[in-house]
């Protein structure tokens, strides 16, 4: 009888280092906001490199004469060969609806399979609009104009979303996961904002008067930072509900299907952005 208990004694002794242990390793890396801060950081860097790979490809396609992937004429661009340089490098392939053309109100499935919708025939992508926390919210209502701030340059508002980070993460009643969709939309789309200001020359702003009023015909006549921040929010749009697990575009009436890939969310983020890229004639 000794003996059992001596061994029942041993074993819980045993039993409870491994508890102990287990609870250690279990907290050796806690979430915190450093953590989530870096995770964003990284995010935005492989979004970028992605991007980049995606940006090199059509390079490379123009200087073997290719048919150009931008129609200057009419404004437009060949989404088809946009569709194959992201399978490149992604091995995502967009997908048109089948059903759908211009004008023609196909409804997209997103209701039956709860995957999102960005509509990219607006003037702005807004991120407030695809924000699902009351508490983000008015976070996001900023974000979105300061990008959209015509008035102030790159730098400045860089500097800006990065004091409302600041201030998002000292907010103790904002949940891990409301920090997380935060940070890595606002990481991704400062980021972005720093490619695409480095990645474009300036340009004109080309408008057409029409009783009185000066306005821009279509993106690709957008002034440059007008056209920054429409690409950099693409980018950024998708992050805002968590990760990247596929989605809607709706260009030029057309719904287009962008599955989720085997390169993550930053791959889906940067394939947003490269679409919207087009658009606007880069």
């Amino acid at each position: 009888m000794k003996k059992i208990f001596v061994s029942l004694f041993f074993f819980t002794l045993l039993f409870s280092a491994c508890e102990k242990k287990d609870s250690v390793q279990s907290n050796e890396n806690p979430i915190t906001n450093q953590n989530i801060s870096v995770a964003a950081k990284e995010l935005s860097e492989q979004h970028d490199i992605i991007l980049m790979e995606m940006l090199a490809a059509c390079q490379e396609q123009s200087r073997q004469k290719a048919p150009d992937l931008n129609d200057g004429e009419n404004h437009t661009f060949n989404l088809e060969q946009v569709f194959e340089i992201i399978e490149a490098v992604t091995s995502v392939r967009p997908e048109i609806i089948a059903g759908s053309s211009p004008g023609n109100q196909f409804k997209i499935p997103a209701a039956e399979d709860n995957l999102p919708t960005y509509d990219f025939d607006q003037e702005e992508i807004n991120l407030s609009l695809h924000v699902n926390s009351v508490l983000l919210k008015p976070y996001f209502d900023e974000v979105d104009l300061i990008v959209n701030d015509c008035m102030i340059d790159i730098n400045d508002k860089i500097e800006k979303i990065s004091t409302l980070q600041q201030d998002v993460q000292t907010n103790s009643e904002l949940s891990y996961l409301e920090l997380e969709s935060f940070m890595n939309s606002t990481e991704v789309l400062k980021g972005s904002l720093l490619l695409w200001d480095d990645f474009v020359d300036d340009d004109d702003v080309i408008k057409k008067k029409s009783n009185g009023i000066m306005y821009a015909k279509s993106p690709t006549e957008w002034s440059l930072l007008k056209k920054i921040a429409f690409v950099s929010a693409a980018d950024a749009v998708g992050a805002v509900a968590g990760s990247f697990v596929g989605g809607y575009i709706i260009i030029k009436g057309v719904p287009v299907y962008i599955p989720a890939g085997p390169q993550g969310a930053a791959a889906g983020l940067a394939i947003l952005s490269f679409v919207a890229a087009k658009m606007v004639g880069w």
